[in-house]
């Protein structure tokens, strides 16, 4: 049972080689991970981009088709910054004050529950979310790119409050905190990532784990409550670029913070407005 001491508010690397052999020269430049480009050239650009795929089939038809009633339902509350594919049976509660981001080629399994009462929930880019799965928030859950959810995983970033004994627990409130999953991981089926979690890039958290506590980099969690249980090996050619943290050319960094902005309806921060001098 968490605890928490902000108020309740109302419900609203790699070992050395032990053969002793040579070290290997330096390997291949980092291959740099962002986002897919955005769509651009037109419907005929993407029409292109699906052929090549083989996502022509009607089934891909109507899992676009959803994505395009959802946003007429909802408006501005429901962004999208490509294509995005919505299976049958997805269930979405979205909140006046609440916004759901689902990043382009994300996929929504069939009968997950997307319950954003406050806040942000964001997929990102490439991002595959099993059948069953659950993600509630009142605060902010964002799940980072090309992630795999297996099937009946959950993610929630509240806690009910039980500090008074003759109280009944649904008048008590709540405390939130975000739960945050990084890019490239795998949770494994019917694994839970609660209050105030955050699981690392490229990590793995194993079945029927119930995250409490953050999950390093590159780590392998299971268990319940969840422990590492071993290290990966850290991708040696693989980097994920954020553009707000990962050193780039200053005029490089900038563009990519102003187009972040700009995808997603933020403002923008003054550093990313001023001109860079050239060398």
């Amino acid at each position: 049972m968490a605890t928490d001491s902000t108020p309740a508010r109302p419900v609203g690397g790699r070992d050395d080689d032990p053969s002793g052999a040579d070290a290997p020269g330096p390997g291949p430049a980092p291959d740099v991970r962002r986002p897919p480009a955005p769509a651009h050239g037109g419907l005929l650009h993407l029409l292109r981009h699906a052929r090549r795929r083989r996502m022509l089939g009607w089934r891909y038809w109507v899992l676009g088709a959803r994505a395009l009633r959802l946003k007429l339902k909802y408006g501005d509350r429901v962004q999208f910054d490509g294509p995005a594919f919505i299976c049958s049976g997805v269930h979405f509660e979205i909140g006046p004050n609440a916004v759901v981001r689902l990043g382009r080629w994300s996929w929504i399994g069939d009968d997950t529950k997307i319950r954003c009462h406050e806040g942000v929930i964001e997929v990102g880019s490439k991002s595959v979310i099993g059948q069953e799965c659950t993600l509630s928030t009142y605060e902010r859950i964002t799940i980072g790119r090309e992630c795999i959810v297996a099937d009946r995983s959950m993610f929630i970033d509240f806690d009910h409050s039980v500090a008074w004994a003759d109280a009944p627990i649904r008048s008590q409130g709540i405390y939130t905190r975000p739960v945050t999953i990084g890019h490239n991981v795998w949770i494994g089926y019917g694994a839970a990532v609660l209050r105030g979690a955050t699981v690392g890039d490229n990590a793995v958290v194993g079945t029927y784990a119930v995250v409490t506590k953050d999950v390093p980099t590159n780590a392998v969690a299971a268990g319940s409550p969840a422990r590492v249980v071993r290290m990966r090996d850290a991708p040696s050619t693989m980097v994920w670029a954020d553009p707000h943290e990962v050193p780039l050319p200053e005029k490089e960094r900038r563009r990519l913070v102003r187009e972040d902005a700009r995808r997603w309806g933020k403002p923008v921060p003054e550093d990313a407005l001023e001109p860079v001098d050239e060398p």
